[in-house]
C-alpha cells in the first residue's frame, strides 16, 4: 500500500507551507471576521476524526507497520462510516486553516491534497486491500462512502444476537 509520497508527508508539507503562502499571497477574503473563526471548529473535527481513526488502528494493531499490509479490514468506530477517515481528518484540518485564515487563495491547498489523496493513494491502497481480502473488503466497500458521514446504517452496524 504505496504511494510515492506517503499521505502524511503530504499533508504536513502544506500544512507548513500555510503561513508563508498566507503571508506572499495577496489576502482575497471571502467572509466577514467573526465568521472565519468556524475553521476552529473545522480543525477540532478534522482531529478528532483523525484521533478516532488513530485509536482504531491502535486497537486493530495496524500502526507499529503502517505501510504493511493489515491482517483484517477495520469496520468499526469511524471506519462504520467512512474508509478513510485519516484522510478526511487532514482535509478537514487543512480547510478549517484555510477558513480561519479567511483567504480563498489557500483553498488551493485543501484542493490539492485532496485531489492527490482521491487519485493517487485512495486506489492504490483500495486494489491492495483488496488483493487481501477480495469478498469482505468489496462488501465493506459497497457499504461504505470513501469520503465523509454522509451514508445510511452500514451492515457492519448490526451486533450478532
Amino acid at each position: 500500500m504505496k504511494a510515492f509520497l506517503q499521505p502524511v508527508f503530504v499533508f504536513l508539507f502544506l500544512l507548513f507551507a500555510t503561513l508563508p503562502l498566507y503571508i506572499l499571497l495577496p489576502k482575497i477574503h471571502f467572509m466577514p471576521l467573526p465568521y472565519n473563526l468556524f475553521g476552529i471548529l473545522i480543525i477540532i473535527t478534522g482531529l478528532v476524526l483523525n484521533l478516532s481513526a488513530d485509536r482504531m488502528q491502535k486497537k486493530n494493531q495496524h500502526v507499529e507497520e503502517p505501510a504493511k499490509i493489515p491482517n483484517k479490514p477495520i469496520t468499526t468506530g469511524v471506519y462504520r462510516f467512512m474508509r478513510h477517515p485519516m484522510y478526511d481528518g487532514m482535509e478537514l484540518i487543512l480547510i478549517g486553516i484555510v477558513l480561519f485564515f479567511n483567504s480563498l487563495l489557500l483553498f488551493l491547498l485543501p484542493l490539492l491534497f485532496f485531489i492527490y489523496i482521491f487519485i493517487v493513494v485512495i486506489p492504490s491502497e483500495e486494489r491492495e486491500l483488496k488483493k487481501v481480502f477480495s469478498n469482505e473488503y468489496s462488501l465493506y466497500q459497497e457499504a461504505t462512502k470513501k469520503k465523509f458521514f454522509f451514508q445510511k446504517p452500514t451492515p457492519y452496524d448490526k451486533k450478532p444476537k
